[in-house]
């Protein structure tokens, strides 16, 4: 995903951002790709004075890279797509925090709703997860959260 700087904001981030590492972005833009610089994706950040950048130390994304898969390629997989996806969206809805077991152990789940295109996708989180997605819709912030999923498996669970 292309993400943009405006020329009177490149001071504020120059020396926050490295080539080839990887960020947490909070407090951006997103529009539709415009401009001299169109990208595969189907849309692009824009850093705003409020952004925030933090270092992630995931080290699956700069080993693997993310190749976000268009939503409607993606939704013509079957669940018994061989293999993990990536999906980048924004969240639409949260679902109530559900519970069950599963080898004698209380694993905490929670479906997120997603949408593009009129085209709706429910996505289940499991465990930690769960805590991450509550504490970011609890946040309260006006704008809804940009969620991307790396290494997604397709499946249906309990009929959702």
């Amino acid at each position: 995903m292309y993400a943009s700087v405006g020329k009177d904001l490149i001071f504020v981030f120059e020396s926050l951002i490295s080539k080839g590492a990887v960020y947490v972005f909070t407090y951006f833009g997103v529009s539709n790709k415009c401009g001299l610089y169109c990208t595969s994706h189907h849309f692009r950040l824009f850093f705003q004075k409020i952004t925030t950048i933090l270092p992630s130390f995931c080290d699956a994304i700069p080993l693997y890279g993310i190749k976000l898969v268009p939503f409607r390629k993606f939704m013509e997989y079957s669940s018994q797509h061989p293999f993990l996806v990536d999906v980048a969206r924004v969240i639409t809805g949260v679902e109530g925090e559900r519970r069950y077991v599963k080898n004698d152990k209380l694993i905490d789940m929670l479906v997120i709703h997603i949408k593009n295109d009129g085209l709706k996708l429910n996505i289940t989180v499991f465990g930690e997860m769960v805590d991450r997605i509550k504490a970011l819709v609890a946040a309260g912030e006006q704008q809804l959260p940009v969620v991307i999923f790396q290494f997604a498996r397709i499946n249906n669970f309990l009929g959702m």
